[in-house]
């Protein structure tokens, strides 16, 4: 995974969440976390866990990832996570999603020492339609959340071997080569700290994916065929999640052409596919 320079200006947004140790940890509701009392040189986490019809989910396994340690903790049955004494240092939030259930998670927080940051309630996605086979070498086209956008990185020439180079950047142990995405509505995206959705979430098209930490080697052509609110012409932003510190970064422009379809420009530069998203310009 290549670092990317941050150019974008982020705005703060006042959510919390509280911390863990590297074991798992069960907690109870949300007036419990009230209660608790951090340690003055570490920091704690917490939230709730919501699937996409708004109901709690048990069994989620939540990471606080730093780029030391990610301790996890495991909702309980009412969906709530606590992290609790963890080292008060910027921290990913991250859930791995999972074929046939649910999409990716990753957005980022930062701590001062003793605080106590509550993330709030965080929504699943929700996968739609069958995976859609994706060799790291060959790649093409993936149709994936339910024919709702395609997805297309050519493969590169073989050497005299006749091995093709990666074009596609899979999750280190991967065994099955195939992506799964849902589209995510506006008012279920994740509490990122740029929020260029917000008062556009009607016409915002967001798309959460499996596995966790896709990475495209050259830049991703797409299409979005499905949902397209906006008229011919109209220009949308695209952002990306970079998976290793959470930040929502701008991936340049798409267009929406003729047919209603929205395509990506020139010079658009879409490669985490972790969680991605379009954003119509103007008011």
């Amino acid at each position: 995974m290549t670092v990317r320079t941050l150019a974008a200006l982020m705005l703060a947004v006042s959510v919390g969440a509280p911390g863990c140790d590297d074991g798992e940890v069960t907690t109870g509701d949300l007036d419990h976390f009230a209660g608790v009392v951090v340690a003055p040189d570490l920091a704690a986490m917490a939230g709730r866990i919501l699937d996409f019809a708004g109901d709690p989910v048990a069994g989620i396994r939540v990471a606080a990832c730093s780029d030391l340690e990610c301790p996890f903790a495991e909702t309980d049955a009412g969906g709530y996570f606590l992290h609790l004494d963890i080292p008060a240092r910027p921290r990913r939030f991250e859930i791995f999603g999972q074929y046939d259930e649910f999409g990716s998670l990753a957005f980022r927080r930062e701590f001062d020492p003793g605080e106590l940051v509550n993330v709030g309630d965080v929504t699943l996605p929700r996968v739609q339609g069958p995976p859609a086979a994706w060799d790291p070498r060959e790649a093409g086209t993936a149709l994936i959340a339910g024919g709702r956008i395609e997805l297309t990185v050519a493969p590169d020439k073989a050497d005299g071997d006749g091995v093709r180079p990666k074009v596609l950047q899979y999750p280190l142990g991967t065994v099955r080569f195939d992506i799964q995405a849902g589209r995510v509505p506006g008012e279920q995206i994740p509490p990122f700290y740029n929020q260029p959705w917000v008062g556009k979430e009607a016409d915002t098209l967001a798309f959460s994916v499996v596995p966790f930490d896709l990475f495209a080697l050259k830049a991703v052509k797409f299409r979005v065929l499905e949902g397209v609110t906006k008229p011919e012409g109209t220009v949308y932003d695209i952002y990306d999640v970079d998976p290793l510190d959470g930040l929502l970064l701008p991936a340049g422009t798409a267009t929406v052409d003729a047919d209603g379809v929205l395509v990506g420009d020139k010079l658009s530069e879409l490669r985490d596919l972790t969680f991605f998203m379009f954003v119509p310009q103007g008011d």
